[in-house]
């Protein structure tokens, strides 16, 4: 009878098709918006079911750990790369391109035989945005769409920065991304957005699109991630934290754009070594997981620590090591580093994360950014505004907050508002995600 009962529940839920080409156990950030709402659809009237690209076609860093962090009754499907061995020999790694057509068959059979009512692309693999008309054109089901970064970019052309993979590949996805974003806006049901950045950027690239259309919706914290890494009793050996050294610890990419907040920090330890060595010959910077490829070459962080005498005080380890291994080092730190960048639209995915895991912070961002704003917002301690590298007031700031940190003091508490950051717990971000959607299955534009 219990199951009877199930059954029909889930009967009568509305039906939505992920496409998030990237999953567990791949380790890459685009997904984990979706991956943080799959315990809370079924609450908000959503069965959400995943169409991802089967990882053994993807070239990324894997993490196991990740799987138990699904739920056991979310569904999903894999789809196949066709013609692999072309795409190796004509070096074709993007998998939006790789895997279009295979996802499109498997979409549109999920679509017709399960009665899906709405399709969700959430990823920063682009083109398969373009689907999206495909799908609403043929088979009438609307879809929205996930910008978590920029599709047609600026910056690298504006700040004369050499982009990632060459201005040869950006050249040709940006002209790619010129072609079809108009096209996929325009139909789309609904937009969310991590940045409030990105809805006038938007506006401007595509013509004629109102406000309404638009959702910001940031990352969410996930305090399940949290309990998975003590349940797990996950471990990590990036430090040891009872050594008699203050661990500050970033974790995440870091981007060319980050280069005059790093000066910042570098500057300070320097000053404050300088003017008593013997307490700050203590201190660690560790920097976990700051390159996408796999094969690093350079290092933004060792250039610029050897350039203020602070190298030996510096720790990179410039390879992704698993999600859950990542917040267990973020809670055995001292300090958490956030840092920002000078791109305006930037909004760090780890801001909640960081928070929830009550560790004092250093945040360093842009004045004017969105995460300047979101940090202000949540009234978070430990802010710091920047203009540029050498800002005195953000440099004098850094030191107040360092100096006044006693590591061998455990205090359990939020550095920030407890209130305003529950709204951006995952179950409160999921039932925003699904309004939207609630929203958006009443709007078809054919």
């Amino acid at each position: 009878m219990a199951v009877n009962l199930q059954e029909s529940r889930l009967e009568n839920l509305k039906k939505v098709l992920i496409i998030s080409p990237h999953f567990p156990p791949i380790n890459l950030p685009d997904y984990h918006r979706i991956r943080s709402a799959l315990p809370h659809f079924h609450s908000n009237g959503w069965e959400p079911i995943i169409l991802c690209v089967d990882d053994k076609y993807i070239y990324a860093a894997r993490d196991e750990q990740l799987a138990a962090t699904i739920p056991k009754d979310v569904e999903v499907v894999k789809a196949k790369v066709f013609f692999e061995w072309v795409f190796r020999f004509l070096h074709i790694s993007d998998i939006a391109i790789r895997s279009c057509l295979s996802i499109y068959n498997l979409g549109s059979k999920i679509i017709r035989e399960r009665k899906i009512d709405l399709v969700y692309f959430s990823t920063t693999s682009f083109l398969i945005f373009k689907l999206g008309p495909l799908w609403l054109r043929k088979m009438k089901v609307p879809y929205v769409l996930d910008y978590q970064d920029p599709w047609i970019n600026d910056y690298y052309h504006d700040k004369k920065i050499v982009p990632p993979g060459g201005w040869i590949k950006f050249s040709i996805q940006q002209y790619l991304a010129k072609w079809f974003q108009p096209k996929v806006l325009r139909k789309s049901a609904h937009v969310t957005v991590v940045s409030s950045a990105y809805v006038p950027m938007l506006q401007q690239q595509c013509s004629g699109l109102d406000t309404s259309r638009f959702t910001v919706l940031p990352f969410s914290a996930c305090e399940n991630d949290l309990d998975f890494v003590r349940l797990l009793a996950i471990k990590q050996n990036i430090f040891d934290p009872n050594d008699g050294k203050m661990h500050c610890v970033y974790t995440g990419t870091l981007l060319s754009s980050m280069r005059p907040a790093l000066e910042l920090l570098f500057l300070s330890v320097q000053q404050l070594r300088k003017k008593n060595p013997a307490k700050w010959n203590l201190l660690r910077l560790h920097f976990v997981g700051t390159n996408y490829t796999l094969n690093v070459t350079t290092s933004l962080v060792f250039e610029l620590a050897s350039k203020h005498g602070i190298g030996d005080l510096v720790d990179e380890r410039p390879e992704r090591i698993p999600y859950l291994s990542a917040l267990k080092v973020m809670l055995d730190s001292h300090l958490l580093l956030m840092i920002g960048s000078n791109d305006a639209g930037y909004s760090p995915s780890k801001i909640y994360s960081c928070l929830m895991t009550r560790k004092k912070i250093i945040a360093l961002a842009h004045e004017g950014s969105s995460f300047s704003k979101i940090l202000r917002h949540l009234e978070a301690r430990g802010a710091v505004n920047f203009f540029e590298r050498e800002d005195g007031i953000a440099l004098q700031k850094i030191k107040n907050i360092l100096e006044d940190f006693d590591f061998r003091i455990e205090v359990n508490q939020y550095y920030c508002n407890e209130e305003k950051l529950s709204q951006y717990k995952a179950d409160a971000m999921t039932r925003k995600i699904t309004a939207i959607f609630d929203l958006a299955i009443k709007q078809v534009r054919l």
